[in-house]
């Protein structure tokens, strides 16, 4: 009886890992794991967004270790903020996955002045991941092991 739980329980685990494989590369589908990475002035006002994502539903996902949710709204654009009504990192408008979007804006806070930046390339990249923290996805670059950070930075 014991075997039998322990083969079920296996079966259990290689199928929720079979699901994230499956959305990775079924190009109808986005990703089931992101990870997100950021440079320059995005990663010096928007640095606890890094990190990385899991699917909770097609226009949501939730940070592992973290407190922000990455989520779609209106089916417009792609936001990272700590609820579905805030936000410091903004997605041009899209119906593309977030892996395919190429530029991306973030909240600055600067004194007393707080604004959006202007929509950028390469200061943000959000990426294909597996479970273990493997690229997925090669069409944009990433650190060389992401699962020695255990999802962050």
């Amino acid at each position: 009886m014991k075997r039998l739980v322990w083969i079920l329980a296996k079966i259990f685990l290689l199928i929720l890992r079979a699901d994230d494989i499956i959305a990775d590369n079924d190009p109808g589908q986005c990703c089931g794991m992101l990870w997100l990475t950021m440079s320059g002035p995005a990663l010096e006002h928007q640095d606890l967004r890094q990190g990385m994502y899991r699917m909770r539903s097609p226009s949501e996902y939730h940070q592992r270790g973290g407190q922000n949710i990455l989520y779609k709204w209106r089916n417009e654009a792609w936001y990272f903020g700590l609820d579905s009504h805030t936000s410091g990192v903004q997605s041009e408008k899209t119906v593309e996955c977030p892996n395919k979007v190429e530029q991306w804006r973030f909240w600055t806070v600067k004194g007393d002045m707080e604004t959006w930046s202007e929509f950028q390339k390469n200061v943000i990249s959000v990426t294909c991941v597996d479970q273990d923290g493997s690229v997925l996805s090669e069409d944009r670059v990433l650190v060389d092991e992401i699962s020695s950070t255990n999802g962050f930075l």
